[in-house]
């Protein structure tokens, strides 16, 4: 559902409402479609479906805070941009996990859920608003390392650690295995080539992401 089928949708139910409908009702629909609208710019630049997991949650964040940190990104509404993406993180964040920033303890900790938008809006999005604002005038490699950022790479980080693992163990026990043991076929020689050549892959390929970059 995009925002112009939305606020289509809105105003037709508006305009359909029946005359015996109280003005209370007119007034609480358009209280609550900032809040929709809201939602979907969430969805919008995360750039995400509903049903979406967590680590997709924290993989859109960290691909999407790369393209519109001010740092990396200068266009002129980049740092807005930067804020609402900050903004929208939190908010799903807390609806998958049910954790909210802790300023005190600098960590994202179980808190009161959130129902709803108006609720969540009401008690956080001023305060992720400000501290996103904080992060947006960071140089890069001071914001990696902000509770925000390092919260979105704790899935990722293991998961590249496995993949490494893996690449070695492939890259390596075929070659010291045929060693050992002395064995040397044609079927062998050809499982040797594509482990070993498959571990090389995953070790180029998550690397730079695990041994080769402190987070």
């Amino acid at each position: 559902m995009d925002l112009c089928f939305l606020t289509w949708s809105f105003k037709v139910s508006i305009f359909l409402l029946p005359p015996s409908s109280s003005i209370l009702d007119l007034t609480s629909c358009i209280q609550i479609f900032p809040y929709f609208y809201d939602v979907q710019r969430y969805y919008q630049i995360l750039r995400l479906k509903q049903g979406f997991s967590l680590p997709e949650l924290k993989k859109a964040y960290r691909n999407s805070a790369k393209h519109y940190h001010p740092d990396i990104n200068h266009k002129p509404n980049a740092h807005e941009k930067f804020i609402l993406l900050n903004e929208a993180y939190e908010y799903f964040l807390s609806r998958k996990t049910g954790r909210t920033y802790n300023p005190k303890s600098k960590k994202y900790q179980k808190t009161k859920p959130h129902n709803t938008h108006a609720e969540w809006a009401a008690r956080e999005q001023q305060k992720t608003r400000k501290r996103a604002d904080g992060y947006a005038k960071m140089n890069w490699d001071k914001f990696e390392q902000t509770p925000i950022y390092r919260s979105a790479m704790v899935v990722s980080f293991i998961l590249n650690y496995c993949y490494l693992i893996s690449g070695v163990l492939m890259a390596l026990t075929p070659p010291i295995a045929t060693v050992i043991d002395g064995i040397i076929t044609p079927h062998r020689i050809i499982t040797l080539v594509a482990t070993t050549i498959i571990g090389v892959g995953l070790v180029v390929m998550f690397w730079p992401d695990t041994i080769g970059k402190k987070y």
